[in-house]
């Protein structure tokens, strides 16, 4: 079976089938993370701890350091929490997929 799927169709179909739902958003910006003004001190730690431990997982390895497995980032609204996840997202190559909570909780009491 291996070469018989179309890999690139299945990552399109589960994409349109999370946007129906309007639980999941998916989406791929076209400007990576230096296009964020400001936020030096946040994007040098995160350059330092995720971006170049993903680049270089044998050097995590090697050192001990666990890879790793997502962030979590908190704050007041409106102040490029969203934003800076969507770029970061374009920087390490990986789509940015946002849970819409507010959907989940009327899609399941409303």
């Amino acid at each position: 079976l291996k070469g018989c799927f179309d890999l690139e169709q299945i990552k399109i179909s589960k994409g349109e089938l999370a946007k129906k739902t309007g639980i999941l958003e998916i989406e791929d910006l076209k400007e990576g993370f230096d296009a964020i003004g400001g936020y030096d001190e946040v994007k040098e730690f995160i350059n330092q701890k995720i971006i170049q431990v993903i680049y270089n997982p044998e050097r995590a390895v090697e050192f001990a350091i666990p890879l790793p497995r997502g962030i979590l980032l908190f704050g007041p609204p409106g102040t490029g929490k969203t934003l800076f996840a969507k770029t970061l997202a374009k920087t390490i190559e990986l789509p940015f997929i946002n849970l819409k909570t507010e959907n989940i909780y009327s899609s399941l009491l409303g």
